[in-house]
C-alpha cells in the first residue's frame, strides 16, 4: 500500500533569472511557446513524484507536452534516493514572479519547486545530490538538454530549489531519452506512468530513436 497525494496549494518567494549556456531556452522563450497553458487546466497532465513517509507518491500537474520530461525526472529522484517532501513546493501555480508582474512559470506547468527549506532561494545550499542535478541536466528533448536548475543562475536569483523546462513542443516531439535510464528503470517507469510512456515511444520512432 501506498499513500498518494495531490498538489497542494502554496505560494513561495522565486525568482527568475538568465538560463544556463547549454541548449536549454530563456524563460521568454517558454512563455511564448507555451502561451496557451497558462493558468489553463485543459493543457495539463499528472506525473507522480517520488515521496516518503506518509505520502509515498505526489500526484502533480505539469503541461502535456513536457510530461516525458517530467517523468524522467521523477525517475532520476527515485535512482538518487532523493524525495519531494514539502508541501511547499510543487509544479503548477497560477501566479507571477513574486514582487513581479511578469509570469512564473509554475502558471504554465513547466517548473518546480524542490523542498525549500533545505533549497532556499538566494542561497547555495542545496541539499540535491550533484550526482542527481547532473542526470537531469541530461535529458533531452529532440536535440537539446531540456531542464535549467535554478541553483545555475547567479547572485540574488540563484533559486537552487527550482527547475524548469528550457524545450519547446517541437524538441518533444522527437521525444525524450534520458541517457543514464537503465532497463530496469524503464520496466518500472512505464508500468508507473504507461500513457506517458506510450506517447513518448510514439515520438521516438517518430523520430527514428530507438531507446
Amino acid at each position: 500500500m501506498f499513500a498518494v497525494c495531490t498538489e497542494p496549494d502554496w505560494d513561495d518567494t522565486e525568482a527568475i533569472g538568465r538560463s544556463g549556456e547549454l541548449p536549454p531556452l530563456s524563460t521568454s522563450t517558454m512563455r511564448y511557446e507555451y502561451a496557451s497553458a497558462r493558468c489553463n487546466g485543459g493543457e495539463f497532465v499528472s506525473v507522480s513524484f517520488p515521496g516518503s513517509a506518509s505520502c509515498t507518491q505526489w500526484n502533480l500537474s505539469v503541461q502535456r507536452n513536457t510530461a516525458p520530461a517530467w517523468v524522467a525526472f521523477a525517475d532520476c529522484m527515485r535512482r538518487h534516493g532523493y524525495f519531494f517532501l514539502e508541501s511547499g513546493g510543487g509544479t503548477y501555480n497560477c501566479r507571477t514572479i513574486a514582487g513581479s508582474s511578469e509570469w512564473s512559470l509554475h502558471a504554465f506547468g513547466l517548473a518546480l519547486d524542490l523542498n525549500p527549506s533545505k533549497n532556499p532561494v538566494g542561497s547555495t545550499n542545496t541539499d540535491q545530490p550533484e550526482a542527481m542535478r547532473s542526470d537531469i541536466k541530461a535529458i533531452v528533448a529532440g536535440n537539446r538538454h531540456v531542464f535549467v536548475w535554478g541553483g545555475d543562475w547567479s547572485g540574488n536569483d540563484k533559486d537552487t530549489m527550482h527547475w524548469q523546462i528550457g524545450a519547446t513542443k517541437a524538441d518533444f516531439a522527437g521525444g525524450v531519452v534520458d541517457p543514464n535510464l537503465t532497463a530496469e528503470e524503464l520496466a518500472e517507469s512505464m508500468e508507473r506512468e504507461p500513457e506517458i510512456w506510450a506517447d513518448n515511444t510514439a515520438r521516438l520512432w517518430g523520430a527514428g530513436v530507438e531507446h
